[in-house]
């Protein structure tokens, strides 16, 4: 599963708390990495460690939008999405 998100226009700090706000939902979030890639042909290879205050809510993130685990947090694939774009 993936989190669609703008990812050409939105700031590094954005897209944090835009997936900090979408995992608060499984539990509270102690910390959120993110790692953002070129954008190419349409699809970016970008990414989220998400960790979470337990090991049980780790759990629960993971079986909803996580991809894997990397150390003690769970991935969640970023994916570029041009309608998520807010013109201001």
């Amino acid at each position: 599963m993936v989190l669609e998100l703008d990812l050409y226009h939105l700031t590094l700090q954005q897209i944090s708390e835009f997936v900090r706000k979408k995992c608060a939902q499984y539990g509270t979030v102690l910390s959120v990495s993110v790692k953002l890639f070129p954008i190419s042909t349409g699809h970016a290879r970008s990414f989220a460690v998400i960790e979470m205050a337990s090991a049980e809510e780790n759990a629960r993130l993971m079986d909803s939008i996580g991809d894997g685990y990397r150390d003690k947090g769970v991935l969640v694939n970023l994916l570029h999405d041009e309608a998520e774009r807010k013109d201001g």
